[in-house]
């Protein structure tokens, strides 16, 4: 939720629910793709892989707000 516009909180999606969106300048997709609330399938063009994942890493620590890689 640190970068992308869209709510993720409890109750917003359901499985099977798709969100457009940009997660840090790259187009993605969140997709819940399990019953579990906290669970979400990331969807991006294969060429953003790497580059998004590295965001997502170091945006996952504790205390980060990270920029452009």
């Amino acid at each position: 939720a640190k970068g992308a516009p869209v709510d993720l909180a409890r109750g917003q999606f359901r499985k099977g629910d798709l969100r457009r969106t940009r997660i840090s300048h790259v187009a993605a997709a969140f997709w819940q793709s399990s019953e579990a609330p906290d669970v979400f399938e990331i969807v991006c063009f294969r060429s953003y892989a790497t580059y998004l994942w590295e965001w997502l890493e170091e945006s996952s620590r504790e205390g980060t707000m990270p920029g452009i890689l």
